[in-house]
């Protein structure tokens, strides 16, 4: 019969061959059954046909598990290969299915066969199919193949219907981290942050539709880095079937370019906002110093002279955050120990953080090359971080600061329990004025970003809303600075 399903039994022992017979006529769909009971006799039966699904000891006088799958590979990769065995262990049946085996069955739960032989054949249909459309791909596309995969964009080659992806070429692999068996098992959804999957397959769809439209977008690598990208999508055929090819570039560089502009510009334009700002603030403030001076009689016209002063003096500080942030100073560069400086910011706020149950752990990489410096600056940076990390643990937790060399580069993780951060507002972390702070002016983490910039380095934050955050600063070893 066309649809018989041959199963293949390979097993010494006639007994447990009978039980396993009598478990499979449970399943539903027709099926021819063939027993095999030494490596002989294994190797004829293939030489003479293929079957749709091997059943196969673990170990035989003979022929081991491990060996008869080798054997199977050889000839077919997309034959199911179930494991039947007595002995095997956890680790062994993972080790099984590393190397290709499709499931695994113990012999006193014969009772999973029938499941386990419906899902390996399933398994083994779509391994057939995808098998297929690389082939056809492959054949249809030969002479376009060399230019396909030594692009230098990404692309991916998915089914409309279905978003499986069928294809990718190495810059694929390259971007994603993924290799390519695991790229071609997921789907077109998957590749993407939670957070960007329904504009994107918004697109897809329209894509799908036969529109061409460009989508900026990110995807979501192995290791879960975020990677902008642009998606142009193109409908061909293959095969007969109507596939969707996406071609993904890394912006990212470009989207750093652009941003640096646009704080450039901000700067400036805050630059001269602040000198603007500053004259008619001295004024009001130096007009209310002098009214106190006078013998002045209602209570609340001091108390209400005292308020534009303390006003003016807050505004003063934030006009000077303003000038740091548009142009930060060189500072005086010292050579120092950063373990020491790292540890006078920790003790600064330690005492008062023990109070609030907020405990600060510090593991600190011995004998870290000197680094030239401004001690202060960094100690502003390292302060203001640190305060962060405490605001957002209110109801106490942990921070930890840790030391080390990266590279070229001095390393300093600041990494606290608190609430996370969420991914918009991530996005927004260094733009002026942004802040998610009830009082928060929006400034500290500019200013900090400008001064670790100015020395060369990096200022980053990885997080986790509900798991806490880690800001990570880099310095670059071998002194001095460069102008922005």
């Amino acid at each position: 019969m066309e649809n018989t399903i041959r199963i293949l039994i390979v097993e010494d022992n006639p007994d447990d061959a009978e039980l396993t017979k009598r478990e499979l006529k449970k399943i539903g769909t027709p099926y021819e059954i063939q027993w095999v009971d030494s490596k002989a006799s294994f190797l004829k039966e293939l030489e003479t046909r293929l079957p749709d699904v091997i059943l196969c000891d673990y170990k035989m006088p003979d022929l081991g598990g491990p060996e008869a799958l080798e054997i199977v590979r050889g000839r077919s990769q997309v034959i199911p290969f179930i494991v039947v065995s007595g002995t095997i262990g956890e680790d062994i049946a993972v080790e099984m299915l590393q190397a290709g085996a499709t499931d695994y069955v113990l012999k006193d739960k014969r009772q999973r066969l029938g499941f386990a032989v419906e899902h390996a054949l399933e398994v083994g249909r779509e391994l057939t199919k995808r098998k297929k459309a690389e082939e056809a791909l492959s054949a249809s596309e030969k002479k376009y193949r060399q230019l396909f995969e030594e692009s230098s964009d990404a692309i991916i080659i998915a089914y409309p219907q279905t978003r499986m992806f069928v294809d990718c070429n190495k810059k694929a692999l390259e971007i994603s981290g993924y290799s390519r068996e695991e790229l071609l098992s997921m789907r077109a959804d998957q590749l993407h942050p939670e957070d960007r999957v329904n504009e994107t397959m918004e697109a897809f769809k329209k894509q799908a539709a036969g529109m061409k439209i460009a989508v900026e977008s990110e995807i979501l690598t192995k290791d879960k880095k975020r990677v902008a990208v642009s998606i142009n999508t193109s409908v061909v055929e293959i095969d007969g079937k109507l596939c969707l090819m996406g071609v993904f570039r890394d912006i990212t560089e470009r989207m750093k370019i652009e941003a640096t502009q646009r704080l450039t510009q901000l700067g400036e334009l805050v630059s001269d906002m602040a000198h603007e700002v500053n004259n008619p603030l001295m004024i009001i403030s130096g007009n209310a110093q002098l009214c106190l001076m006078e013998d002045i009689k209602p209570p609340i016209v001091k108390e209400n002279l005292g308020v534009i002063i303390d006003q003016c003096s807050r505004a003063k500080t934030i006009i000077e955050r303003l000038l740091a942030f548009s142009k930060p100073s060189k500072g005086e560069l010292k050579d120092v120990d950063i373990n020491a400086v790292v540890d006078l910011s920790a003790k600064l706020l330690e005492h008062q953080y023990s109070l609030i149950n907020i405990k600060i752990i510090k593991s600190y990489q011995p004998q870290l090359p000197i680094i030239s410096i401004d001690e202060k600056q960094i100690q502003e940076v390292l302060v203001n971080i640190i305060k962060n990390a405490a605001e957002a643990m209110p109801g106490g937790g942990m921070i930890t600061i840790v030391t080390s060399q990266e590279g070229q580069s001095l390393r300093i993780d600041i990494t606290d329990t608190g609430e996370g951060i969420s991914d918009e507002a991530m996005k927004k972390m260094f733009v002026p004025f942004f802040t998610t702070k009830e009082k928060g002016t929006g400034l500290g983490l500019p200013v900090c970003y400008g001064i670790i910039k100015v020395h060369g380095g990096e200022l980053k934050f990885n997080s986790e809303v509900g798991k806490g955050t880690t800001a990570t600063i880099l310095l670059p070893l071998g002194g001095g600075k460069r102008d922005v």
